[in-house]
């Protein structure tokens, strides 16, 4: 994984701790200047941790929908689930933690599916030249000279329909409605194969110089 992939999964970790610390002491009526703090100390994390400084020609995600929008989700998802799985294990009124976990874990497993994806989206860029490609990605980052493309696939993906009937079912209403807005959406990707046999699959629909790349490909392919 590359660094700066890390920095953005440790973004989503600190804010997730933090409104979960935040969420507990309101719970236990902490005083509230104590969580306000804890809050703004969340928020200022997640806004003011350092950035990966991208070359100006460089095409990134909308961060909107692709990310923000996922961090989001992803809170509204597992946030208040973790509260009260937190609050059961330390409040002596309450079930045990590792019950309340059972009937919760999946949905704040998917929760953090959704911050694994945000920070992916968010360290993933494509810069485009006359003869080569840069593309960072969370794992790595390629240097690609344009004759060293052996391939450019087309390739689409969805979600399997087991993930999104268990979302619905365990989810409560934020879940079933996630599952009503996006069940069955397909997204479009393109699979790029090199001549050392280094494989990567990068979202077609979030970068146009990769959209025309993979069109002229196809129409050279076409003439030979």
């Amino acid at each position: 994984m590359r660094n700066w992939f890390i920095v953005e999964l440790f973004r989503r970790v600190v804010l997730a701790a933090g409104l979960m610390l935040a969420g507990y002491g309101m719970l236990e009526d902490w005083p509230l200047p104590n969580t306000g703090l804890i809050v703004a100390i969340a928020f200022a994390s997640y806004i003011f941790m350092p950035r990966e400084q991208r070359t100006p020609d460089a095409e990134t995600m909308a961060f909107i929908p692709a990310v923000y929008g996922l961090d989001l989700a992803g809170l509204l998802l597992s946030l208040p689930l973790m509260v009260v799985t937190m609050a059961a294990e330390f409040d002596p009124g309450m079930p045990d933690g590792w019950m309340v976990a059972i009937f919760v874990l999946p949905v704040i497993i998917a929760g953090w599916v959704l911050f694994w994806m945000a920070a992916r989206n968010a360290s993933l860029w494509v810069a485009s030249q006359d003869d080569h490609l840069r593309i960072a990605t969370a794992e790595k980052f390629y240097c690609i000279q344009l004759g060293d493309i052996e391939a450019i696939e087309p390739h689409s993906f969805s979600m399997p329909k087991w993930s999104w009937m268990l979302l619905a079912l365990f989810g409560g209403p934020r879940g079933a409605g996630m599952a009503l807005l996006h069940g069955g959406r397909k997204a479009s990707y393109l699979k790029f194969r090199l001549r050392d046999g280094r494989r990567f699959t990068l979202p077609a629909d979030e970068f146009p110089s990769l959209r025309t790349l993979a069109q002229q490909w196809q129409r050279d392919c076409a003439r030979e």
